[in-house]
């Protein structure tokens, strides 16, 4: 079983990882946008969002994981 003392340690690896790389962050950020764009899509909703607008949404799901 993982301990929280693990999950918090690979939140942290993460989180120096996206600020010593941020086209490592940026990747995540694009794949949830677009996998939310496409889950919506599947599921017969036609999203309007501007990609600049998902991508911001995106950010802020990334940020919530992996915030201290």
């Amino acid at each position: 079983m993982v301990s929280s003392i693990q999950i918090q340690h690979a939140r942290k690896v993460m989180r120096d990882a996206f600020v010593e790389e941020p086209d490592f962050k940026h990747s995540y950020v694009a794949n949830v946008a677009m996998q939310m764009y496409d889950r919506l899509y599947e599921l017969g909703y036609k999203p309007k969002l501007r990609p600049e607008d998902r991508e911001a949404v995106a950010e802020a799901i990334i940020n919530l994981i992996f915030q201290e």
